[in-house]
């Protein structure tokens, strides 16, 4: 199942072609390298189909894959010219099966619809991800059509590119399900590199295992979903972004250097952004407590998806002293960490005495871990935790900047650039969370304010102008802070609290719809 986002629509024909002055159309794709695309992902279709079709006759029976066959041929024979019977034989079929072949042939068919899609949206990446592509084809149109400097560098100053995962109950596919379709993927990127043939019969057994464990779990949820479990599932796509966003900031990052020199190491041309525990208007359930749940939830595993990529930058970061030098920078924040830092100092600094880049990566993480318990309410502020996510990219700056001085601009360009794009886009919680709450919610809790009797009764304009009076009066009455649980009032103070703890990214759209 593709993930909902604001703005951004399926396969369909390409976008016109820019109207600025000398900007013309990219060529298309060469059919032979189109021809082959279609033909791997046919080979993965294939490959899966067989599979799910195997594991459904271990699991039921031959004659399950059989009457999907079935199915599939009725479905898919032109209506006859003259009438005829059509797909009256599917409908007599169908009308033929009692509950329980039903109910087997629909979860056969809803996991062959599962695997086909992961099978084209992994492909649509690897198209995407291939070059000379798109972006490249991009720039390429903007240096030829010779705009101004200024206005180059004032555009791309204002990019931000904010896809916005939505929140719709009846979409949400179970966990379960997703982290199984995610394997799948994985399995099959394995199975396109240059593998042994005993290599390619153990990523197929773990395919056959990964559909077979997918049949067996229920898609179905046996209660109604609660925002939570909705936010969990918008977690999972940002995470997965996460994952692939490495390589993809670094492509657009050296494509942006192209029109305008190297971005400031904060520049974000793309963040994201979410609805999922965030959209009150219409669901009663997203109270204030929700938002305050699910916010908690985004940095508590953006700050573990963080540390797991320090420790993978620490790992590859074997860089000695015994070969090459570190800058002066990076040498007294390594005598500053271990003075704010004294038991990593004690754990590590032995051990790694002539890595300072290990080093570094060491007190990056115990600080991310102590910003983690800060901002999940376990100490208020223990000494060594970020404030927000620029120390950390302070941090990550020096590690590359060191890199760079001391021959090192290869490395400093690969996992240490993809970790700063990484914080850029994502900061500590993944994504931006907007609100959304109806109008009428408003109007009601005014109507609760001492002299606002009737407010909720009022037109439009009477409105306005009770409003801008008090505004200007700009007195704050005391009786917001006692209201309930809920509501407008309650929600704003758990943002100021959330905002005040998290940091500005938290939070920056509030909707009155």
């Amino acid at each position: 199942m593709q993930a909902p986002v604001n703005g951004v629509k399926g396969p369909g024909p390409d976008p016109p072609a820019s109207t600025l002055p000398g900007v013309t159309q990219p060529p298309p794709m060469g059919s032979e390298q189109m021809a082959a695309d279609t033909a791997a992902m046919r080979a993965d279709l294939d490959l899966v189909d067989r599979l799910l079709r195997a594991a459904l006759a271990r699991q039921v029976g031959p004659h399950l894959p059989a009457l999907m066959d079935e199915v599939r041929r009725l479905a898919a024979a032109p209506e006859p010219a003259g009438g005829g019977p059509g797909l009256s034989r599917l409908d007599a079929l169908l009308a033929g099966l009692d509950l329980e072949a039903t109910i087997a042939l629909v979860r056969a068919c809803t996991a062959d619809f599962h695997l086909g899609n992961i099978v084209e949206q992994a492909h649509r990446s690897l198209l995407l991800g291939a070059g000379p592509g798109w972006l490249e084809a991009a720039v390429d149109r903007i240096l030829e059509a010779g705009l101004p400097e200024a206005d180059v560098r004032e555009v791309v100053a204002r990019l931000e590119v904010r896809p916005v995962l939505t929140a719709h109950p009846t979409e949400a596919t179970r966990w379960s399900t997703l982290s199984k379709l995610a394997a799948v993927a994985a399995l099959l990127e394995r199975r396109r590199g240059p593998l042994a043939p005993a290599e390619v019969e153990e990523i197929d057994r773990d395919l056959a295992a990964t559909i077979e464990a997918l049949w067996q779990t229920d898609e179905l949820r046996h209660e109604r979903p609660t925002p939570v479990d909705e936010a969990r599932q918008a977690i999972y796509w940002l995470l997965s972004l996460f994952d692939v966003l490495g390589p993809l900031s670094s492509r657009v990052e050296r494509e942006l250097a192209r029109l305008v020199g190297d971005l400031p190491p904060e520049a974000a041309p793309l963040r994201f952004g979410t609805w999922a525990g965030g959209d009150r208007d219409g669901n009663p359930a997203v109270t204030a407590a929700v938002t305050r749940e699910v916010l908690a939830r985004q940095y508590d595993e953006g700050l573990g998806r963080l540390l797991g990529a320090v420790d993978e930058l620490g790992a590859a970061l074997s860089c000695s002293t015994t070969v090459v030098g570190v800058s002066p920078a990076l040498a007294a924040s390594l005598a500053a960490d271990a003075v704010a830092l004294p038991e990593v100092a004690a754990r590590y600094g032995a051990r790694n005495a002539t890595e300072p880049y290990r080093l570094k990566c060491r007190f990056i993480a115990a600080r991310l871990e102590l910003t983690r318990r800060r901002l999940a309410g376990e100490e208020p502020a223990p000494t060594g935790a970020y404030d927000g996510p620029g120390g950390l990219l302070a941090d990550l700056g020096l590690v590359r900047r060191s890199l760079e001085e001391h021959g090192g601009e290869l490395i400093a360009a690969g996992l240490p650039s993809r970790l700063v794009r990484r914080v850029a886009a994502f900061g500590f919680g993944l994504a931006t969370l907007d609100l959304r709450d109806h109008a009428a919610r408003h109007h009601e809790a005014l109507a609760r304010l001492p002299g606002f009797d009737g407010y909720a009764a009022l037109g439009r304009a009477e409105r306005t102008a009770r409003l801008a009076a008090e505004l200007a009066a700009g007195a704050a009455p005391a009786a917001v802070a006692s209201w309930g649980e809920d509501g407008p009032a309650a929600l704003m103070h758990g943002l100021a609290a959330a905002l005040d703890r998290l940091g500005e990214r938290a939070v920056e759209s509030y909707l009155v719809s």
